[in-house]
């Protein structure tokens, strides 16, 4: 019974620790997406700005070669505003990937929790299990004990009982040829009643045995 119960429980465990990699697995995975993801965002921005910044001058060029001090500042006032549109679209990618970024650490964490949470229970299952075994082999190892005793008990009477009687007979020597006669019938008696005992306790260990 031990055996197939350990059995049992390793077979969970490993299940458990399956599972568990799994998990890792995916993840990982997972990771790996959102930083690529990532990689192409900054890519693309960057040829964006790349583009922007050409235009811009390009167009300071094509000023500059008007003369126009109006256009001139007109400009400049443009380039101001582009760069601070950049600036603000790439803030707000970065918050972005920073806001995916937790989710996925949020998740993970979840996940670690839920297994560790599994692992705990089975781990008190475990225990519980021993447990019980455990307070199973005490009940009998009682049991035994106990029947142990009460034969011992009873083998203390016999002997008790058999030593009076012995004393009784050297206290009255007088009235042999009676005392011969009675103490053959009693000794008959005492034979039975051992057989019986003898055969009341052999019934108790098979029982036991058979428990």
């Amino acid at each position: 019974m031990m055996m197939i119960m350990m059995m049992m429980m390793m077979m969970l465990l490993l299940l458990l620790l399956m599972m568990m990699m799994m998990m890792m697995m995916m993840m990982m995975m997972m990771m790996m997406m959102m930083i690529m993801m990532m990689m192409l965002m900054m890519m693309l921005m960057m040829l964006m700005m790349m583009m922007m910044m050409m235009l811009l001058l390009l167009l300071l060029l094509m000023m500059m070669m008007m003369m126009m001090m109006m256009m001139l500042l007109l400009l400049l006032l443009l380039l101001l505003l582009l760069l601070m549109m950049m600036m603000m679209m790439m803030m707000m990618m970065m918050m972005m990937m920073m806001m995916m970024m937790m989710m996925m650490l949020i998740k993970m964490m979840m996940m670690m929790m839920m297994m560790m949470m599994m692992m705990m229970m089975m781990m008190m299952m475990m225990m519980m299990m021993m447990m019980m075994m455990m307070m199973m082999m005490m009940m009998m190892m009682m049991m035994v004990m106990m029947m142990m005793m009460m034969m011992m008990m009873m083998m203390m009477m016999m002997m008790m009982m058999m030593m009076m009687r012995r004393r009784r007979r050297r206290r009255r020597r007088r009235r042999r040829r009676r005392r011969r006669r009675r103490t053959r019938r009693m000794r008959m008696r005492m034979m039975m009643r051992m057989r019986m005992r003898m055969r009341m306790r052999m019934m108790r260990i098979m029982m036991i045995k058979r428990i």
